[in-house]
């Protein structure tokens, strides 16, 4: 009985893999790393505590899910403490890389410049 249940969970065990690896593949930044991201608060009018603002976080879960969001709020509760209980989290984004060369792909632009509009001159009668 013991060999057919150990089988059982194995094969269990096998098939969750092979789910969460096929999901995995179609997701697209590697999940090893984690994503830093700025996350914008507000507390409530009636707070004895005022604030407002932002601050950065690390996530490895997608923008603005369950799990970004608790990620968010337990970095806020680690920055301010018991302040900030009452706070809410308006949104969530990612944050953008301070240079262009760690942003992934650089922009390209052949285009010719823009001709510069001159002001059309009024003419008197």
């Amino acid at each position: 009985m013991t060999d057919l249940l150990y089988g059982f969970t194995e094969l269990s065990y096998a098939a969750n893999a092979r789910k969460t690896q096929w999901y995995h593949s179609f997701s697209n930044q590697p999940k090893d790393e984690m994503t830093t991201y700025l996350a914008h608060y507000h507390s409530p009018a009636a707070a004895d505590v005022r604030g407002t603002g932002f601050f950065e976080f690390d996530s490895d879960a997608r923008a603005n899910s369950k799990d970004n969001l608790r990620d968010a709020r337990m970095r806020m509760l680690e920055l301010y403490g018991r302040d900030a209980v009452s706070w809410e989290i308006d949104k969530v984004e990612r944050q953008k890389a301070k240079t262009e060369q760690l942003d992934g792909q650089l922009e390209l632009d052949f285009r010719p410049e823009k001709k510069k509009r001159r002001k059309r001159k009024k003419e008197y009668w």
